[in-house]
């Protein structure tokens, strides 16, 4: 072995028999979606504390969390988690197949309200435009509203 070097560890045996109850993995699936849905502030120092201040149920020692993470891939999960509501993937669907939606739905007006809602928003704040970009995102705003509006009239006259 060479100088200073720190000798591997032998590994551990796996495999001893021990099953899992269904109720305690219930239980860290529990404490895994809360520190999933911790976002940005998401440790297992943050996840002790509040755990033991809003869910004293749940409540376990930073230890324990951390060795559950580590058995049950916390880490991957949530960085599976994050990289998907960053894509804006909210729902899980299959490929190339509509969910369900009611008959009474209509797509087209949901969307012309969310613009014109997003657009009053915009307006009312009264936003201090000092950059040229950001008069550029107001104009396409604008024009994006104007063009929701216009394809609105044009299915209500064509229905």
């Amino acid at each position: 072995m060479a100088k200073g070097r720190i000798p591997a560890r032998k590994p551990r045996k796996n495999g001893n028999g021990f099953v899992l109850p269904p109720e305690q993995l219930v239980h860290r699936e529990k404490v895994f979606i809360i520190y999933r849905d911790m976002g940005r502030r998401r440790s297992f120092s943050t996840l002790e504390k509040e755990l033991k201040r809003d869910y004293p149920d749940l409540a376990a020692a930073r230890t324990t969390l951390e060795r559950w993470g580590k058995i049950h891939q916390w880490r991957d999960r949530v960085a599976q988690h994050d990289q998907g509501v960053f894509a804006g993937v909210g729902v899980a669907v299959e490929l190339g197949v509509m969910p369900d939606m009611p008959a009474e739905f209509n797509q087209v007006e949901q969307l012309t309200l969310a613009a014109q809602a997003a657009l009053m928003k915009a307006i009312a704040a009264a936003p201090q435009i000092t950059k040229p970009g950001e008069m550029k995102a107001m104009i396409d705003a604008a024009a994006n509203a104007l063009l929701a509006d216009t394809i609105s009239k044009r299915r209500t006259i064509h229905e």
